[in-house]
């Protein structure tokens, strides 16, 4: 009662210093009509959803004598609900739609002090500051949003003897109820925006989001799911996700077991073919810990092997234009290459060991339609026999000792939709020669281990630099795996044949190589710019880049021989261009009877530790297992 009597006395002073007329009779304050409508629109939400409850509640209050009235926060009139003789009693002391109850217009009364002191209030009688409100009650209960700020007031008025100290409990319960539904209107409204946030971010994703439930029926589906799927993401809503993954139990019972899904291959079947995703999946559970259903993630089993692809180097650097040349034969091959990129024929490319073999092959894959999907190298020449067929066509999970778990692809899983470049293809062993072709007439592969095949569409590239004719004809390559390859062949030219390109490729190489080695590019005399012309370069392009490596290297004090690269001033230093030396009483022998003589030496002297062996002669050691196998050499 004593902080009554404060709030009474403090507002009745604030009354007088703002100059109300006590014995005034209307408000200081209306509004146009005008005005009126800019002031119900600003609270359009306040009204709607005040106005159903109100003329609700004036239903059960009919009769009682009193008068409903929302105002907005500044105390203005924006509706009145009550009986008609009430309102018209109302209505006499200006107490109308568009009118403020704050004191600077009506001086000290339920509404302004409600406003003022944010708390619900009962004023009665005398306590109202005008004359004209003297015989009459007012309970009034401030109106806040969802974040505490007061955004208007409801009231229950009527003459002093007709109301009593309730009405001012349900003036305080009908504003809570109007608060509640503020709240519960903001709760709702972010709960869409955080629907409509979160269902953006989702549609923005490359990969398919499915909610499950616990029978496979698709709850959501977001507009990659239905891209990868072909179907129109809506459409998915309801539909069984057996229909698209046939081992979906096997998923569920993963699931069920509490475990999850992590980057692993599944067969889908979309439009009635078979196309593999790599899926994730999560449990969804209720409040109680309940399973209730799987969010379930996939993307494109290529996607992901074109990413591996980017950051795994498998791609072709080289193009066309890259290839450094003046000769008419040269610009013949690449003119002719040019043409058959475009074709998906396989082509045979021959040359001697470093004519840029690789180079056409990348040249022709970066100008085919493929370019935009894997370029997988494998030398067959440096890989175990007994890896070989994993290697190529990948191995099932357990289908080996060592075998890493979930299975692995094979080369050419890896370069699905791209292009394969087969190295040293006369090399292979005549078994893998019988499954590369069963490959290549079927367009599918069957990893080690497993039993279902798998869809591959590459187009291949081989390459040798050995007499495939000759390898057939002594029965250690198939007859029919040639013609199979050698549908398109390409002839690569030694560089002794092409000297027109040696002037260019060795402008282009002392430029790499000073950039490499952070040197100027150093002079070249006349002598060894002549030597360089005449050499054979039997080791061709590769050669040619060593040497002038050497040169940039020693800033051109270096000269050249036919059988050995020799510093100025430094007779004793003698670097052999294959790792062997003839003398001019030599018996002159094969290259073949040579390597293996270099091999055997290389043994005798180092004994049995092949990694020492092997970077003695400059060459890996699955190269070297090879050339033991090929010349039937057996280690101590």
């Amino acid at each position: 009662m004593e902080d009554h009597n404060r709030i009474i006395e403090e507002s009745f002073v604030r009354s007088k210093r703002l100059g109300v007329d006590i014995k005034k009779e209307r408000p200081n304050r209306l509004l146009s009509a005008d005005e009126l409508d800019d002031r119900l629109l600003q609270n359009k939400q306040l009204m709607s959803i005040s106005t159903p409850f109100l003329k609700n509640l004036h239903h059960y209050l009919r009769g009682t004598g009193s008068v409903m009235i929302l105002t907005d926060d500044e105390g203005c009139i924006l509706s009145i609900y009550g009986d008609d003789s009430i309102k018209g009693k109302a209505t006499k002391l200006n107490i109308e739609v568009g009118y403020f109850m704050n004191e600077e217009s009506t001086g000290t009364n339920a509404i302004a002090s409600c406003l003022v002191e944010d708390r619900p209030i009962q004023i009665t009688g005398d306590d109202n500051y005008l004359d004209i409100f003297k015989n009459w009650t007012c309970s009034s209960m401030p109106i806040h949003n969802a974040f505490d700020n007061i955004i208007g007031s409801f009231s229950i008025i009527g003459e002093k003897q007709d109301l009593h100290p309730h009405t001012l409990g349900i003036a305080i319960s009908t504003a809570k109820f109007i608060e509640d539904r503020l709240e519960t209107i903001k709760y709702h409204r972010e709960t869409e925006d955080a629907y409509m946030y979160v269902n953006t971010i989702i549609n923005t994703f490359s990969f398919g989001i499915l909610a499950l439930d616990i029978d496979g029926r698709i709850q959501r589906a977001n507009l990659s799911s239905g891209r990868l799927l072909k179907t129109d993401s809506k459409e998915l809503i309801g539909k069984s996700i057996s229909g698209f993954i046939p081992d979906y139990k096997t998923i569920l019972k993963v699931v069920r077991a509490k475990t999850f899904i992590r980057d692993e291959e599944v067969e889908f079947k979309v439009a009635g073919k078979k196309e593999r995703f790599i899926i994730n999946s999560h449990p969804l559970y209720d409040s109680e810990q309940k399973l209730i259903g799987i969010l379930l993630s996939f993307r494109e089993f290529k996607r992901i092997m074109n990413l591996v692809h980017k950051y795994s180097g498998m791609t072709a650097r080289y193009t066309f234009k890259d290839i450094i040349h003046k000769s008419q034969q040269m610009q013949r091959i690449i003119q002719y290459a040019k043409i058959v990129a475009a074709s998906p024929s396989t082509i045979l490319i021959n040359g001697d060991s470093g004519t840029g073999k690789e180079v056409i092959a990348q040249s022709i894959h970066n100008g085919s339609k493929r370019s935009d999907h894997a370029f997988v190298a494998i030398n067959c020449g440096a890989i175990p026999e007994n890896l070989m067929e994993s290697e190529l066509f990948g191995y099932e999970d357990g289908a080996f000792t060592g075998a890493k778990k979930g299975g692995h692809p094979g080369k050419f899983e890896l370069a699905n939709g791209g292009t394969i470049f087969l190295d040293e293809i006369g090399e292979m062993p005549m078994d893998m020669q019988v499954k590369l072709l069963r490959t290549l007439q079927e367009g599918e592969v069957t990893r080690v281990g497993g039993e279902k095949t798998v869809p591959v569409d590459v187009r291949i590239i081989a390459a040798t630099n050995r007499n495939l004719r000759e390898l057939v004809d002594e029965g250690k390559f198939r007859l029919d795996l040639y013609y199979r390859l050698s549908v398109i062949p390409i002839e690569l030219p030694p560089l002794k044949e092409r000297r027109e390109d040696i002037p260019s490729l060795l402008k282009f190489f002392l430029n790499r190589k000073s950039i490499k080695l952070n040197r100027d590019i150093p002079v070249i005399n006349h002598k060894l710019y002549n030597d360089i012309m005449e050499h054979d370069w039997p080791g061709n392009i590769r050669e040619l880049e060593n040497f002038v490596e050497k040169i940039v290297n020693f800033d051109g004090n270096v000269e050249l021989e036919p059988d050995r690269y020799k510093l100025k001033g430094a007779e004793s230093v003698q670097i052999p261009q294959e790792g062997v030396v003839i003398s001019d009483n030599q018996e002159i022998l094969t290259l073949k009877e040579l390597e293996k003589r270099a091999i055997k030496q290389a043994i005798d002297q180092l004994g049995n530790n092949l990694s020492k062996v092997a970077k003695s002669l400059g060459i890996s050691r699955n190269t070297l297992y090879e050339k033991l196998r090929r010349y039937g050499i057996n280690p101590r």
